[in-house]
């Protein structure tokens, strides 16, 4: 779907992408909106694909990540199993984050902060100079991974106008519980339904 949507492979592109392709596009964002517990592996394969055949460099900005680094931080650490804590411990910190930030769109401007500075350093390797604007890097897609509140894409669209590219994944509530409880159970005993609910509709 997304190859023959978003990016559709014809001879006439491929002077557009893949081997020999121009090293010159523009920059862009792409911020990745999925609820808790849908399957996303695919979707992620395809997107990733779909940029490197049109000669794209991809650089995940995951914001869990971001989230468990903030959390070390405040001397609370993310718990890594089992799954339900792991989300519960990510959902506190984000909401902390954006308590103390008095902003809903907190998270995702981590994840911003985390691209400026990637592009700094990819343009200075001796070092990131914030004191001076960073040229584009032409072909290199940022991919916001995941957001999860309207305010954040609304900050986003305001950041990056046109360049940003809101891909969201949906699955129905059984589909998200089901998939939720199959990461839980290596860990410990199957949640009841009610608990499971609570967590992917929070």
């Amino acid at each position: 779907l997304l190859r023959g949507s978003v990016f559709p492979v014809t001879e006439q592109g491929k002077d557009r992408g893949g081997e020999g392709a121009s090293c010159w596009g523009p920059e862009m964002v792409f911020a990745i909106v999925a609820p808790i517990g849908t399957p996303d592996t695919r979707f992620r394969n395809e997107l990733e694909g779909g940029l490197h055949a049109y000669g794209y460099t991809t650089e995940w900005i995951k914001l869990s990540q971001l989230l468990k680094d903030q959390a070390q931080k405040h001397g609370n650490p993310v718990r890594s199993s089992p799954e339900h804590l792991r989300v519960s411990d990510l959902m506190d910190v984000g909401d902390l984050l954006c308590e103390e930030a008095g902003s809903a769109a907190a998270v995702a401007l981590h994840g911003v902060n985390e691209i400026r500075k990637k592009r700094a350093e990819y343009k200075s390797p001796d070092g990131p100079d914030f004191t001076k604007p960073v040229p584009g890097i032409p072909r290199r897609a940022w991919i916001l991974d995941s957001v999860k509140r309207p305010a954040e894409v609304k900050h986003l669209r305001r950041i990056y106008g046109d360049h940003l590219i809101v891909l969201g994944i949906q699955a129905g509530p059984t589909t998200r519980t089901n998939r939720l409880n199959e990461l839980i159970e290596p860990h410990a005993v199957s949640m009841g339904e009610a608990e499971l609910h609570d967590i992917v509709s929070r």
